[in-house]
């Protein structure tokens, strides 16, 4: 049975119209709406054996894209960063993005399913315990730096990406990562394409 957080989005099939700025959903296509006053994520638990098996069987995008969002939200829309730490550590120790939800998830090749999982897992690299969580995740880290190498043209996909790996290279782990993977030498290859861009506007 889906959790009062869950069908809080699934019954009205849509999604905030307000998310952080700088992490808008490009894409349009899906309903929006604000709803009158904001769920309090804090007060309601979550059943994850309930929650990932339509993240795993599922065919209904919409209704994937709600459970994300609201997962995202747990962490990314909370009062304080006591409720955040307490719901971020909810999540990471039910290992919220496992190895099967995280494949499927992927497999189902859907460009709203990809926004909504990047986005949470940027939520999750927004705190101490989530980047802890995230660098045991080696099949995540290695996907999200591929899908900002995959990305040619400036886009919400290569954005989210940067800015979770940004968040995770705190970690020493992740900086020497990132430095084997010459992502120093595609930062300052997009920033000279951008100047250039921008000389040939003047």
């Amino acid at each position: 049975m889906l959790t009062k957080c869950h069908e809080i989005y699934v019954d009205h099939k849509a999604f905030l119209l307000e998310v952080e700025s700088d992490l808008r959903i490009s894409s349009s296509s899906l309903p929006s709406l604000t709803p009158s006053s904001p769920p309090q994520l804090g007060a309601c638990a979550l059943d994850f054996d309930a929650i990932k098996q339509p993240l795993l069987t599922s065919k209904n995008t919409n209704e994937i894209c709600c459970i994300l969002e609201a997962l995202r939200w747990r962490v990314a829309s909370v009062s304080g960063p006591l409720e955040k730490r307490e719901n971020c550590l909810f999540l990471t120790m039910n290992d919220v993005l496992d190895r099967h939800v995280f494949k499927s998830l992927l497999e189902f090749a859907n460009l709203h399913i990809l926004e909504h999982l990047l986005a949470l897992v940027n939520a999750l690299a927004g705190d101490y315990e989530g980047r802890s969580y995230l660098i045991g995740k080696n099949d995540i880290l290695e996907k999200v730096l591929e899908l900002m190498f995959e990305e040619v043209h400036e886009s919400f996909i290569r954005r989210i990406c940067l800015f979770i790996l940004q968040k995770l290279s705190l970690r020493k782990r992740v900086q020497d990562f990132l430095i084997e993977n010459q992502v120093i030498d595609f930062a300052v290859g997009i920033m000279l394409e951008e100047l250039g861009r921008i000389s040939e506007l003047k």
